[in-house]
C-alpha cells in the first residue's frame, strides 16, 4: 500500500518516466521463453514496419526504484514461468486459452 501512495505523490508529471533497463527481453526472446516452458512451437509472423511502430523500447526502472522503493524481485525467466504457472492453474484462464488457440487454426 506504500508504494501505491508513492506513486500518487511521484515528483514527476509523466508516471512511466523513468521506468527502466535492470532486465531487458526481446520480443523474441519471450517467445523463447514460452515455447521452454509450454513444451512446443509458438507460432510467429512477421509483417512490414507500420508508420507507428517502435523498432525498440527500453524501459529505465531506476525512477521507479527511486521514488517507490522497489525492485523487481524475479527474472524474466521465473516471471514467465509464474504467470503461465498461475494461468495452467487457473481454469477461467485455461478456458480463454482454449478460445485463443481454437482462433489461430
Amino acid at each position: 500500500m506504500l508504494s501505491l501512495l508513492r506513486v500518487t505523490f511521484c515528483e514527476s508529471r509523466d508516471p512511466a518516466a523513468g521506468l527502466g533497463p535492470s532486465f531487458t527481453l526481446s520480443l523474441l526472446e519471450l517467445v523463447d521463453l514460452l515455447e521452454k516452458d509450454l513444451g512446443r512451437k509458438v507460432p510467429v509472423s512477421f509483417s512490414d514496419w507500420r508508420p507507428a511502430d517502435q523498432r525498440i523500447h527500453i524501459s529505465d526502472i531506476r525512477r521507479a526504484q527511486k521514488d517507490l522503493s522497489w525492485a523487481p524481485s524475479v527474472g524474466p525467466a521465473e516471471g514467465v514461468g509464474r504467470i503461465l504457472g498461475w494461468l495452467k492453474a487457473n481454469p477461467m484462464a485455461r478456458s480463454e486459452i482454449g478460445k485463443l488457440e481454437a482462433q489461430e487454426h
